[in-house]
């Protein structure tokens, strides 16, 4: 929550110099706004290293996540093989007892042989 007040503030800082800096630019010329850069460049400073923790964070977390997406489809896809595995298994058994229920002296290589 601290981190979040100090983004604001160093936010609001960064701006209302923008704001300055630029009307001091319009109003008086290149001279006149140069004056502010030095405080402007300050402000954008400050409110880029407040934002670096909160940046690293979500980094961080964006990280962790796409390796649990990884993980998960790691997973998955180890599933499905053992699951097309099965299904071979069971089709293979499920023809060789039909072929021995209509032909119980033939075997599936035969029947597959005479084909």
């Amino acid at each position: 929550m601290e981190s979040c007040k100090l983004i604001r503030a160093n936010f609001n800082a960064f701006y209302t110099n923008g704001i300055k800096m630029a009307h001091a630019y319009i109003d008086g010329g290149t001279s006149v706004g140069n004056k502010l850069m030095l405080n402007f460049d300050k402000d954008s400073l400050a409110l880029q290293n407040s934002l670096l923790p909160f940046i690293r964070a979500q980094l961080d977390e964006m990280d962790a996540a796409v390796e649990k997406a990884a993980n998960s489809a790691g997973k998955a896809r180890i599933a499905g093989l053992i699951l097309g595995m099965l299904v071979i298994v069971i089709s293979t058994s499920v023809a060789r007892a039909t072929i021995f229920a209509f032909n119980p002296d033939c075997s599936l290589e035969q029947h597959l042989i005479e084909k």
